[in-house]
């Protein structure tokens, strides 16, 4: 239900298990953002010899959609989401819609 890697194991272990637990799924940060790279075809910091630490710098998203997808990335529910970024659930349908047709 959960991945953590080894590099973020100190920081976000007790937050997977919790939510495994819960019964919801979970992916560290780091894969989270590896994962929405991969999924967005956007290229690897490695070939664009980018800052390791921020490969959307060119992303077509605003750094608040992608916010929402590392959380939705997470497990978490579009309510969920809402509340954790307070904001109405209407607010983060509409992100939905415009990550999806970027």
């Amino acid at each position: 239900m959960g991945y953590v890697l080894k590099t973020d194991a100190e920081s976000e272990l007790l937050s997977a298990v919790d939510h495994v637990r819960h019964g919801q799924t979970f992916f560290t940060g780091t894969l989270s953002r590896r994962m929405i790279q991969n999924y967005l075809g956007l290229p690897t910091e490695q070939a664009e010899g980018k800052d390791k630490d921020d490969p959307f710098a060119d992303s077509p998203l605003t750094p608040r959609e992608l916010e929402v997808i590392q959380l939705l990335a997470e497990g978490k529910a579009t309510k969920e989401v809402a509340y954790d970024l307070n904001v109405s659930t209407r607010t983060i349908e509409s992100h939905r819609t415009h990550i999806c047709t970027r």
